[in-house]
């Protein structure tokens, strides 16, 4: 039996939706983001699952909890899965953030892997608590299938670990779209490989995802 962790972003959430900075706020689902979140429930009943994690944030329990509903599961969650800390960008607008806070917002933009949010976590710190707790649930669930829902910056930091990049790498890789799903084999915890990475197929026309600017 293969180890196969099924990863998910959240669907939209009011953060996505009024174009500012969402770390650790706390803002739910839109209702196209539900809708989002259901129809991937949906393609996932192609999958047994054993156990369905999240972030601990509304946004990605509630899009985990359509899936762990259909399939009879509670979802456990974890704070180690969280989006990134930004510290004073939170809740900011973008179009704001670069004006007060021009030089973090130019390291956010260039030299993402390097940057700290302003009193807040760095995108390393990020990407080394999420590989961590990744690794622990893998480790704990082997030879099962594990959703894991989640947030756009714990992707694209875990994708430069799948793909065997330096974290300054990271803006090699694109924000995934809401309510994506990405499939990784961990069999070998030291070399993870990807069997499905931003599928979004099945959303159809209810798709959303970053702008390029973020």
């Amino acid at each position: 039996m293969s180890t196969i962790l099924i990863f998910v972003r959240h669907g939209e959430s009011e953060g996505n939706r009024s174009d500012s900075f969402n770390g650790h706020v706390n803002v739910p689902l839109t209702d196209l983001g539900k809708r989002q979140a259901q129809k991937t429930a949906e393609f996932l009943d192609r999958y047994k699952i054993d156990a369905v994690y999240s972030s601990d944030l509304a946004r990605a329990y509630e899009t985990a909890k359509f899936t762990a509903d259909r399939q009879g599961l509670t979802v456990v969650i974890s704070k180690n899965l969280r989006e990134i800390n930004g510290g004073d960008f939170e809740g900011v607008k973008y179009s704001e953030i670069e004006a007060r806070f021009p030089n973090e917002y130019h390291d956010w933009r260039n030299d993402m892997g390097n940057c700290r949010c302003p009193n807040g976590e760095s995108v390393r710190e990020l990407a080394t608590r999420v590989n961590q707790e990744v690794i622990a649930i893998a480790e704990k669930h082997k030879g099962q299938t594990v959703l894991i829902a989640t947030h756009g910056t714990p992707m694209r930091a875990m994708s430069t670990v799948w793909f065997k990049k330096d974290i300054t790498d990271i803006r090699d890789y694109d924000w995934v779209k809401n309510a994506s799903v990405t499939v990784v084999n961990y069999d070998d915890l030291k070399n993870p490989k990807v069997e499905l990475y931003d599928e979004h197929d099945h959303l159809n026309g209810l798709l959303t995802e970053l702008p390029a600017y973020i």
